[in-house]
Formats: C-alpha cells, structure tokens, sequence
C-alpha cells in the first residue's frame, strides 16, 4: 500500500503541475519514482519469491530507453549516412563534420528519455504489485480514480462558477483535450470497481462503496462531457460501449443480442449526453471552417514526407518541432511542436525500430488483459480486466487526433494501467502454474 500512496503522490502532483510537462516538474517526479523502485526491488521485492519478467515484456521494456539512448551518442559520418540519410545530409549542409548523433536535439531527447525512465519505473512497480495482491484488487485503480475525481471536480467547478473564463472544464490542465484523456482512462476502471465490489460481498456492507464508485464515475464521465473536447467524447463513448460489451458477453445466451442492447445504449449517449455547446462544437467539423480542427489535417499531410526522411531510425525523441518547420506551410501562424497524432510522430521520432519496439510492448500486454477478460466472471480481476482493456482502447483511440501521450501525467496513467493488466495474468491457474514449473527464482534476503 506503500508504494500505491507513493504512486499515487506523484502521479497527483504530476496532475496539479498542468501534467506535468515542464521540464523541471518531471524531473522531481523521475526523482521520486526512481527512488521507489530502489526501495521496491532492493527491500520489498527480495523477501520473497519473484517470477522472472516474461521476455515478450522484458526485452521491449529493456531495448526501448536503450534505442533512445542510442539516438543520443554521436556516431561517425559514415555510419550516420547509413543509418540516417536524411541526418546526415542536414549536416552536410551546414558544413558539420564529424561525429553527430541520429538526436536533432539532444538534449530534449534526453529529458524525454528521463520521461520514458519514469513510465517503466510505474509499470515495473505497479506489475509487481498487481502479482503479489497485498491488497483489494479494484484499490490497485484507486489512486488514479481519486486524481481523476478531483481533475473533473475542480474543473467542473471553475466552469460553472465562472471562477476564470474559460470556454470548457479542463481543471488544472492547459488543454481539454488532455483533461479529457486522463478522465477517459479512469472511468471504465471506476465503473467496473463498483462491479468489482458488489460482486465481491453481495451484501449491503458494500452499497456505500459501490455507490461512491458510481458517484466518482459519474463526476468523470461529466467531467468529459464538458470538456467539450469531440474526440475525448467519442473515446469515452466507445470505451463504454466495449466496457458493456466484454461485461455481458459471457452473462447471457444471445450475445449479438447483448451486443446490440449495449450498441443502442452508447448511441443514445451519443445523441442525448452531449449539451449543446460539444453539439456545436462537433458540427462545425463539416462546416468548411479550416480552424475547427486546429489546423491538424494540415500538419498530418505536411508532417508525411518526414515518415520517409527519418523512415529507420527516427529524428530523435522530441525533435518533430525541429524537423517539421522545413516543412511547415499552411498553418503559419504558430510554431507547430506536436502532430496532434500521437502515432504519426511517434514513428517520424523513433522511427520504424523505435516505434516498434514501443508497439509490440503496448499489444502483448494488451493481448494479455483480453486473454485474462475470461477468467472466472465473479472475481474482481475479471471486472479489472475489463476495465484496463477499456482504459487503454479509450487513450489509443484519443491518440489518432492528439499528443495525449507527450503529457506526463497521462503518459504515467497508461503505463500504470499496462502494468495492471501485464501482472493480472500471474493469478490465473495456468498461468501460475507455469511459473511454478520453469520461472520461479530463490533470491535470499538480504
């Protein structure tokens, strides 16, 4: 619970400081998280049998600050005509020399190497944590429901109190759309806790409990409402939809019947949830109006050409800022240091190494919290299952339209949720029993 309360801190702090995107409020984060996963793994971890990671996490999560790292040491010429054509042909322009590295800007690469540090610390963490259940199951969400409850409060209160002017309710963050895409994460695990907790007791000890989880979920899911941000909306809505699905679809005989009732349900949502300002907000998509969408299907056709310039092995971490103002055209009025599309400039930076890398860790573990969806129906791991894979459908699905994942708040809420849903699979019988035959290790205490 020690390390969940810490977790948590950070994760609030992290929250409070805009999402922590200033170099300096990370920094203080990377401090802390770094420090307990020393006290972790040195202390906690060692007093008791561990399994090994499996190598489909293990090697991802090893390569990946490795292959950032890479991008950051200077490399000769030769090499860097190789391996990065474009690079290098930069430098031949400005009459550089020598070693150089694959990084335009390294030293953002550095801080956002730092950021990646963070996350693998929280998920390692919370992995651990989720295998050796010292604790309720559904708690292991709590502490990013309690940061997501005070976001929607505090920002639901600013709007309708008109305390600052603002447009929408998007709390102590800069953006709605980054309000919405940490409150998107934390509603499907909030929804299926108080499923989690009713199916746990039966009894009416749990109705408090059950009915504050529906009231914090219901608080997040208007929190997203009056965001008023389109795609948080649509994200929060097909999260639901799917939350609804997965929830029923071993509960009853006809499932396309189960399928369709839930379907009917999300697009009543759809229809009567909205207020009329995100109902405006979502017809001026097809008004003609070229700022509606902030000019992003502008820098999506213009950012294309870099896919090929830096096709391999990327431009380094955090350099698109630096590589797209060659190529910048119509939105002229702004520096355009995002894509808005969290995939696109994930593959311009890192790369098709990089990127993949990144992939196939975020798709096993997601692959595992499907697989362990059908575990026994009356467990809490069943309803947290659920959930995660909600959670993380919900921010992917944000991410075509955003840069939810360059916020470190949110980016931590994702990797707290991976490292949920890597270490559900450790409580299954099968799976248990495969560590008990070939992965279990004796490590004395210190």
């Amino acid at each position: 619970m020690f390390y969940l309360i810490g977790l948590g801190g950070v994760l609030g702090y992290a929250a409070l400081q805009y999402g922590a995107v200033d170099r300096d409020d990370w920094l203080y984060c990377s401090i802390i998280l770094g420090l307990l996963a020393i006290v972790y793994y040195a202390v906690t971890r060692r007093r008791e049998l561990a399994p090994k990671i499996e190598p489909w996490i293990y090697w991802p999560l090893v390569l990946l600050p490795c292959y950032i790292a890479l991008q950051l040491i200077p490399l000769p010429a030769g090499l860097l005509r190789m391996v990065s054509p474009q690079r290098a042909e930069h430098l031949r322009a400005l009459g550089a020399a020598g070693f150089a590295s694959l990084s335009v800007v390294p030293s953002v690469t550095l801080a956002h190497l730092l950021r990646v540090l963070g996350y693998a610390a929280t998920f390692l963490i919370v992995r651990e944590i989720t295998w050796r259940r010292t604790t309720r199951t559904w708690t292991l969400v709590l502490p990013i429901i309690i940061v997501a409850v005070f976001e929607a409060a505090y920002g639901l209160l600013l709007f309708f109190q008109g305390i600052e002017p603002q447009d929408s309710a998007h709390g102590t963050y800069m953006n709605r759309n980054h309000f919405a895409g940490l409150l998107e994460m934390a509603l499907p695990p909030a929804i299926m806790g108080a499923v989690a907790i009713w199916r746990k007791t039966r009894s009416t000890i749990s109705t408090l409990p059950v009915c504050a989880m529906l009231a914090a979920s219901t608080l997040i899911l208007v929190g997203i409402i009056y965001s008023f941000s389109r795609m948080g909306f649509v994200a929060c809505i097909l999260s639901l939809f799917l939350t609804g699905v997965l929830a029923l679809r071993n509960r009853v005989s006809k499932k396309w019947l189960a399928g369709g009732l839930v379907l009917c349900l999300a697009l009543l949502a759809f229809i009567y949830l909205p207020p009329d300002q995100l109902i405006e907000r979502f017809g001026k998509l097809w008004d003609g109006d070229e700022l509606t969408t902030e000019g992003r299907l502008y820098i999506w056709e213009e950012a294309l050409p870099l896919l090929k310039s830096y096709a391999l092995s990327g431009c380094g971490l955090g350099g698109f800022e630096s590589v797209f103002s060659q190529y910048q055209r119509s939105v002229t009025d702004r520096k355009v240091d995002f894509a808005h599309n969290d995939y696109l400039q994930y593959l311009v930076e890192l790369g098709a190494i990089g990127f993949l890398i990144a992939a196939i860790l975020i798709g096993c573990i997601f692959v595992r919290g499907w697989r362990e969806r059908n575990m026994d129906e009356e467990s809490e791991e069943h309803a947290l299952a659920i959930g995660c894979i909600a959670s993380l459908a919900a921010i992917l699905i944000h991410s075509f339209v955003d840069f939810n994942l360059y916020v470190p708040a949110n980016a931590m809420t994702m990797a707290w949720i991976l490292g949920i849903t890597a270490g559900l699979g450790f409580h299954s019988s099968k799976e248990q029993a495969r560590i008990n035959k070939h992965q279990w290790i004796d490590i004395k205490p210190i």
